[in-house]
């Protein structure tokens, strides 16, 4: 009779399984720390990323001193706009939001970042996407609640942790200066 030979595990259902498993958990693992490490991100990116220890830092912005901006306007009858910002934190997170304010849906890809149509007036808004952080990891974000538009207004993107993979995010009006 002859011996049959054993099959390598590679020949074996569960061993494909196993390694196809495998290969795309590295690959995960290594698209998810490029992009905390910032390689998918532009060369004109605009994110705020907080100063490192003992950089030096402009008065105005240790302070947290607004920057009126000048809206941007295409035609005289251009419809109102507001500006999102996000003053950074001091985990060098990056935020990856989707804003709804009243029916206009917003992606903020700079700080500063102009919306344009929104109605002034009270109206509500809806945060959600994530937030990743070089040394806290990546937290699910969501929020939402109500503001008062007010064409050119400045309104800051606040973030807190709420534990676990979950972070809450508000929009708050920033002071006039």
């Amino acid at each position: 009779m002859a011996e049959e030979k054993p099959q390598s595990w590679w020949q074996t259902a569960p061993g494909l399984l196993t390694a196809a498993a495998g290969t795309i958990t590295a690959l995960a693992g290594l698209v998810a720390t490029l992009h905390n490490a910032g390689c998918f991100r532009t060369a004109n990116s605009d994110t705020v990323r907080p100063a490192p220890p003992g950089a030096a830092v402009s008065p105005a912005a240790a302070l947290n001193v607004p920057i009126a901006p000048t809206p941007v306007r295409d035609a005289p009858d251009a419809t109102p706009s507001i500006f999102l910002r996000y003053t950074g934190d001091p985990y060098g997170c990056v935020l990856s939001l989707q804003v709804r304010v009243g029916k206009t849906m917003a992606i903020p890809t700079s700080n500063l970042f102009e919306v344009h149509g929104i109605k002034p007036g009270a109206t509500s808004y809806v945060v959600g996407g994530s937030i990743g952080c070089t040394n806290l990891g990546t937290c699910i974000a969501s929020g939402q609640g109500r503001v008062t538009i007010r064409d050119g207004g400045i309104y800051d993107i606040i973030w807190r942790p709420l534990g676990g993979t979950r972070c809450g995010v508000e929009l708050k009006e920033a002071p006039t200066p």
